[in-house]
Formats: C-alpha cells, sequence, structure tokens
C-alpha cells in the first residue's frame, strides 16, 4: 500500500517480520510436542483455540503499533522541517502537522520581515520560499497545506487549524462606543482567503469586502440588513494589507436609513462611505 517508506519504517518492518518467523517458529514446535507426547485433548486445545487467540493478540499488539509508527514516521518529515524554517529570518516560530491523512502542512508565525515579505510578494512567493528552504534535500518534507498566523496555537490545534478552511473576514479584537459610533478593533488575518487571489504577488483588501464587512457588522448591531440600495461619498484613500490591525467606526442614522463607515488606522482614514440601507421590519433602534 506505502512502497516509498522512510529507513525508519523499513527497519520497523523487519522487525515484525522476524517477531513472526519467531512466533510461528514456537507455535509450531508447540504443536510437534504435543502430538507427540501429549494428550489429544491438550493438542486439541491448543491449535484449536490457544494458538488462534495467540495469534489474534499478538496481531492486535502488532496493530496499535504500527499505529504509532505511522503518526512517527508522518511527522518526522514535517518536524525536520519546522526546525530547518526556524532558521529563516521571515519565521519566527513553525510546527508541523497535517490537513488530511496524506497532506502534509505548515503552521508559520511570520516575523516581521516574513509580514513585509508575505505584502511585497504574496503567499505564493511566501510558500515558494519557505517551502524550498524547510524541505532542503528531502522531497518528503515539503509541506502541501500553509497556514500563516501571529504566534503558534498548541500543540493540540496544529492539526485542526490545517484542516480548517481559509478565514473569510477580519478578527473583532475589541469593541467600544464612542457617543453613537460603534468602533470595533479589527486585525486582517495574515491568511485571509480573499489574499489569495487579490492580488497573488501583492496582496490587497478588496473594496468591495470592505463594504460587505461594514454592512455585516453593524446588521448584528443594529439590526440593519447586510444589502445596500445605494452609496454615497464612498473613497478608498489608504490600501490595507495582510495583518493590518484597523478600526473600523460604525454609525447608524435610522431616521435617514443611512450607514456611516470608516476604516481608520490611527488617525489616518483608509475607506469610507454613507450606505443606503433600510431597518429590518420589526427592529426598534436600541440608541
Amino acid at each position: 500500500m506505502e512502497p516509498d517508506l522512510p529507513a525508519e519504517a523499513v527497519a520497523y518492518t523487519r522487525k515484525v517480520t522476524w517477531v513472526w518467523v519467531g512466533f510461528f517458529a514456537i507455535n509450531g514446535t508447540c504443536s510437534a510436542l504435543l502430538a507427540a507426547w501429549g494428550p489429544l485433548s491438550w493438542w486439541t486445545f491448543y491449535n484449536g483455540i490457544l494458538a488462534y487467540a495467540a495469534m489474534g493478540a499478538l496481531f492486535a499488539v502488532e496493530w496499535l503499533c504500527r499505529q504509532r509508527m505511522r503518526r512517527r514516521v508522518r511527522s518526522s518529515p514535517m518536524n525536520t522541517a519546522a526546525v530547518r524554517l526556524a532558521s529563516h529570518p521571515w519565521v519566527a516560530a513553525a510546527a508541523g502537522g497535517h490537513a488530511g491523512p496524506q497532506v502534509p502542512g505548515m503552521v508559520v508565525a511570520l516575523s516581521d520581515s516574513g509580514r513585509i515579505a508575505l505584502s511585497r510578494h504574496g503567499r505564493a512567493g511566501v510558500v515558494g520560499e519557505l517551502g524550498q528552504h524547510g524541505a532542503g534535500d528531502d522531497a518528503l518534507a515539503t509541506p502541501m497545506a500553509w497556514r500563516f498566523v501571529d504566534a503558534l496555537p498548541e500543540a493540540a490545534r496544529i492539526d485542526l487549524l490545517l484542516q480548517a478552511p481559509l478565514p473569510r473576514i477580519a478578527c473583532v479584537v475589541t469593541e467600544r462606543m464612542e457617543g453613537d459610533i460603534h468602533v470595533l478593533s479589527l486585525a486582517l488575518p495574515l491568511d485571509l482567503a480573499c489574499f489569495v487571489d487579490h492580488f497573488p504577488a501583492a496582496p490587497v483588501l478588496p473594496g468591495v469586502l470592505q463594504i460587505a464587512w461594514a454592512l455585516e457588522f453593524a446588521s448584528s448591531r443594529f439590526g440593519t440588513p447586510t444589502t445596500c440600495r445605494g452609496m454615497d461619498q464612498l473613497k478608498f484613500q489608504r490600501l490595507l494589507r495582510p495583518g493590518d490591525r484597523v478600526d473600523l467606526h460604525l454609525r447608524y442614522d435610522a431616521e435617514r436609513g443611512r450607514l456611516h463607515f470608516a476604516y481608520r488606522m490611527g488617525d489616518a482614514t483608509c475607506s469610507s462611505a454613507h450606505l443606503r440601507v433600510e431597518a429590518m421590519p420589526g427592529v426598534v433602534d436600541a440608541r
């Protein structure tokens, strides 16, 4: 089933072969001795029940040991790659895992220079560079799935993170009210799904997503719909890139049916607009 076994697994299968050779040698000797000198009832009990029970027990123990060996063999190339990646200037920390039974993966916490590289070269460029560095001369140590994070999660969550889809919305870090303005502090994930295609070599948060997020965040806070009928004074003044921290300011004018949003980094406005929305039927303005 797996012809290209690493040396560690080949050595294990050789040991298993010798264990079974020893077992059958002992089994045959016991059967012969009982046939020659033992009562017929003893020979019948041994060959009809005891030998099969011992064989089944040995198979069960070997199967459990084999699963442990498989996990160790699967993890070994990724652990080796993680050690190599730790020496790369773009990497603050790395941990290997699996996105599936045959899909080795790597979770990487990028350093400051790694974040800059991600913004300059895009996900594909960073994956290409780190993949080659992590694999070295061992093709089996090339990760097939990648996740970029601010800090590594605990070891038990590495595989879960690799198996999860790429995030599609910013993470809400904190929320606060400034008068009638709802302010959400957002963190843009380093591996936000849209950055894969927009743009591959220079990831930028699309304007349409900025509008969609404003509508979605406002919907759960003001009861407004997730669509709008029109936009006024739409402005995009600064690019939003992977890992950026930005404040989203939301203000809803229920009487005019308008939602104002503004993405800001410090005192600088990145984008803003007035969206014409209608309150959902039966929703009372709680302000």
